[in-house]
């Protein structure tokens, strides 16, 4: 239920009667009478006045503290109450068997077995269990081991020292070698004779000359 409030000039009634005690007590000399919708009022009697048109708010006000405190004692409370009814339905059940029946009349509810769901049922929740996990995006044990990333995933990681190039040194140009030279040198073609040179001997006296070569 909704807090019933009483507003006056945009303030509500129970703070002005508040600030009103105040105000009166304070300010109105005991001398002065004030007329409040009837006869002149005298500052004791005015004050009392006050407090009997504050007294509905005080007591819901104290009422309210009291419930707030009592709502804590509860709460602190609710662990061992639990544990009561617990050893409470574990000693009826020992004792009177576990008949639904039998422990409804000692105030013991019993563990309702879930109601099979038909054909259309079943698959009305199995429908709406996939449109959900399709909204939020959640998918299955199976759904996700099909799930595999595609696209270029080159990366780029930056290290403190020169990393060495991958750029393979060109081998080196291989150096002919001179043909061997032989040890033995080729023979060479013997220079041809030189023709014979004809000499002349004079030929001896009282015979005939003959040319020797």
């Amino acid at each position: 239920m909704a807090a019933s409030r009483m507003m006056f000039n945009g303030v509500d009634v129970e703070q002005i009667l508040s600030d009103a005690e105040v105000g009166v007590e304070a300010n109105l000399d005991k001398s002065r009478t004030v007329k409040i919708g009837g006869p002149a009022m005298k500052k004791p009697d005015l004050l009392a006045e006050i407090a009997a048109q504050r007294k509905p708010f005080l007591d819901v006000l104290a009422a309210r503290n009291e419930l707030e405190a009592k709502i804590k004692a509860r709460d602190a409370a609710l662990p061992a109450v639990l544990d009561f009814v617990k050893k409470y339905d574990a000693g009826i059940t020992a004792e009177l068997g576990t008949d639904p029946n039998v422990k409804a009349k000692y105030g013991l509810p019993s563990k309702k077995a879930k109601r099979a769901l038909t054909a259309e049922q079943t698959v009305r929740k199995v429908a709406k269990m996939r449109a959900t996990r399709e909204l939020r995006g959640t998918m299955g044990k199976r759904e996700k081991e099909r799930v595999e990333a595609t696209g270029d995933f080159t990366v780029s990681v930056g290290q403190t020292s020169q990393a060495p190039s991958a750029t393979a040194t060109p081998a080196p140009a291989p150096v002919v070698q001179p043909a061997p030279v032989a040890s033995n040198p080729a023979p060479t073609q013997p220079s041809p004779a030189p023709d014979p040179v004809l000499q002349s001997v004079p030929a001896p006296t009282g015979g005939d000359a003959t040319a020797i070569a």
